[in-house]
Formats: structure tokens, C-alpha cells, sequence
């Protein structure tokens, strides 16, 4: 039989997973995403609390505060460092003033992360680039050409729409590429 594990005992293991680092304290820890997790069996973190993965952040806060966080709520960290568990450093912002938040510290979606993600997908693709100005500049039916370089005839015309490969078409009208303007 499995020894069920006291609230001491899971407050132990809890924090045997966080290590200094600096000024942070560091989850060494599970995550989900960049978020720190850890397994919270039912009420051990706050009464009421449902047995399963939670944020250890989340955990933290309420054994800190003696209250859970308010629905609607998020913690963000001072420090920025995605590892960090280290409660000097929480502070609690609503939901809705995250994309707010995001913004003023540079977190959203910027043409140079766009440019380092497609770059990256890049990698990984079938065709180059030559091969999809290559796509634009014929006229033959996607199907042919999807046959030709060995993907469908869907990718074909997301690629003469610029769906696909869209920095190719910079400077150009959508229908260049078919000679038209």
C-alpha cells in the first residue's frame, strides 16, 4: 500500500525542488509550458483546493498569504525570470490588465520575433524561397505544381496568396505574380 504523504511531508518535497539562485529562488521542478507546477493533493494547499497539477506559484502564494488568489487574478514576477517561485517577487495584476503588462515589458509579438519564429520554421520547410518566387512567377495549375516539388496544391496557393512565404511578396501587389497589376 501507498504511504500517503503528510502535509508536512508535501511541504518538504515542495520546497526541496527550489534552489537560490541569485536573487530568485528557482523552481527546479515540473512546468507546463513556462509556467512551474507541482502535484497539490486535495486541500493540502488551501481548504478547498482540488487535487491535482497547480501552479506552484499559485501554491506558494496561498500558504504565504493564507488565501488563495482572487478569481480573475494572475501573478506575475518582479523579476521577469521564468523559473522564479520566490514570493518577495509575486505581484498580483487582474487578467485584464495583462496585455497591458505585456506590452510595457516587450512579452507580445514583435516583426523581429516573427522573423526569429519564421526563420526557425524555415529550417525545417520543403521549399525555399527561390522555389516559392519560383511558384508565384508560374502560371500553372497548383496541382502541377504541387505535384512538382512534392507538396499540395493548398500549399501552392497559400503561397501565391503570400499566406506562405509572405516576406517574398514584400514591395509586390498580391497579383504579381501572375504578371497582372
Amino acid at each position: 500500500m501507498r504511504h500517503q504523504r503528510t502535509r508536512e511531508e508535501w511541504l518538504a518535497k515542495l520546497r526541496s525542488l527550489i534552489e537560490p539562485v541569485g536573487e530568485c529562488m528557482e523552481w527546479q521542478g515540473p512546468t507546463m509550458g513556462k509556467t512551474p507546477v507541482f502535484y497539490c493533493p486535495r486541500n493540502y494547499a488551501f481548504e478547498g483546493s482540488a487535487q491535482g497539477k497547480h501552479s506552484t506559484r499559485a501554491i506558494l502564494f496561498s500558504l504565504d498569504r493564507g488565501h488563495r488568489l482572487e478569481p480573475g487574478s494572475l501573478i506575475r514576477m518582479r523579476c521577469r525570470n521564468d523559473k522564479c517561485v520566490h514570493e518577495a517577487h509575486f505581484y498580483v495584476i487582474p487578467r485584464t490588465h495583462q496585455p497591458k503588462e505585456q506590452s510595457k515589458r516587450g512579452e507580445l509579438s514583435t516583426p523581429s520575433k516573427r522573423a526569429a519564429v519564421t526563420t526557425q520554421q524555415r529550417k525545417t520547410a520543403k521549399l525555399t524561397l527561390e522555389q516559392a518566387r519560383a511558384i508565384r512567377q508560374s502560371g500553372t495549375p497548383s496541382r502541377e505544381e504541387g505535384e512538382k516539388y512534392g507538396v499540395s496544391s493548398q500549399t501552392i496557393t497559400a503561397i501565391r496568396r503570400g499566406v506562405l512565404w509572405a516576406e517574398s511578396t514584400q514591395g509586390a501587389s498580391v497579383f504579381s505574380w501572375r504578371g497582372v497589376l
